[in-house]
């Protein structure tokens, strides 16, 4: 591809949580898509070390995803209300509130960290979630020759995204699993086959449809909605080379349809994922017992660690797309193989 310069045009998500690790980075890459590693929630040096990794097993083209860095106010008296309400999950785990450290300046330079970062190692392709970074940074990563990507679930979003200067947006339809992608509000809720082709038409710059795809007639209709590749997640989540636990991958398996919801209860930032207790209790709350993202996602970090190490589904976020119950367990080349 001309863009990408990939023999297949998919792309492997960048799904945060130690899903994408560089065993399945570097496995989409060498089979001719393209792989992305999520580096959001990750500390630089251990980011560094794995993109060095990533590096020693493949020379192939693969991705960086971070985290937009977010204004956002620490509310005393509000975390305590959603302490509160995840009170019984601590119980249950034997588990000690901790209060977020969540601090907007240390976000905005761990961020700028892992720019450079990514400049020193000459990863090939950056994207970003959440919003659209500084003009100083966007420039600093295309003299570099580093292309740049980002997510946007809105007309709006695209324009923005391209009036910065950013090489590609990724339309995001509201069947994709994890967080919406987007910044500007309200939210919005836009079935991929809608927003697709208003994007294509409303910028010049190319676009990636991301979005409930799983299967070979899915990426045939957004490439004839004009998309010039797709971007997949959940369908990656359950390969083998995936870090995705095994409880996890289980329950998108056993799903005999669509069991997903749009929820705020575990980061406080809007992600499509399977219903289960934890999301059912905390959206039982009323509705200030939720804070904004990153806090809530503090707050309930130590609980999804604790459900991961207990195997336990039902308080693990459980990030899938609409169509994620329809996915195999499989190896990523047998993935491909049955997509191309």
């Amino acid at each position: 591809m001309k863009h990408l310069n990939l023999q297949i045009p998919i792309i492997q998500a960048p799904m945060a949580g130690g899903i994408t690790t560089p065993q399945l980075v570097s496995k989409v890459s060498n089979l001719g898509a393209l792989g992305s590693y999520a580096a959001g929630y990750i500390k630089t040096p251990q980011m560094e070390e794995d993109i060095k990794e990533i590096q020693s097993l493949t020379h192939k083209p693969f991705m960086v995803n971070l985290f937009v860095p977010e204004k956002y106010i620490v509310d005393p008296d509000a975390v305590q209300i959603a302490i509160k309400a995840l009170d019984p999950i601590y119980k249950k785990f034997e588990l000690t509130p901790q209060l977020p450290s969540n601090n907007p300046e240390k976000d905005l330079k761990r961020f700028n960290q892992q720019i450079d970062k990514l400049i020193e190692l000459r990863v090939p392709i950056c994207s970003f979630v959440f919003g659209i970074p500084s003009k100083e940074v966007i420039q600093r990563l295309k003299d570099n020759d580093i292309l740049t990507m980002a997510t946007a679930t809105s007309v709006e979003e695209a324009l923005a995204i391209e009036k910065a200067g950013i090489d590609i947006v990724i339309a995001q339809g509201i069947e994709a699993g994890g967080h919406r992608g987007g910044f500007l509000e309200p939210m919005q809720q836009i079935p991929l086959t809608t927003l697709l082709p208003q994007v294509v038409k409303a910028v010049a710059i190319p676009v990636i449809a991301a979005g409930g795809i799983m299967t070979k007639p899915d990426i045939q209709k957004a490439r004839e909605l004009g998309a010039i590749a797709v971007q997949m997640g959940t369908a990656f989540l359950l390969t083998d080379e995936s870090g995705a636990t095994e409880a996890y991958k289980k329950s998108i398996i056993q799903e005999k349809q669509d069991n997903t919801v749009l929820t705020k209860a575990f980061s406080g930032k809007y992600a499509r994922g399977i219903r289960n207790e934890f999301i059912t209790l905390i959206e039982s709350q009323p509705e200030n017992a939720i804070l904004p993202y990153p806090i809530q996602n503090s707050l309930t970090k130590s609980i999804r660690k604790s459900a991961r190490k207990n195997q336990n589904p039902q308080f693990i976020s459980l990030w899938c797309g609409q169509n994620g119950y329809s996915g195999k367990r499989q190896s990523v080349k047998d993935l491909l193989d049955s997509l191309i």
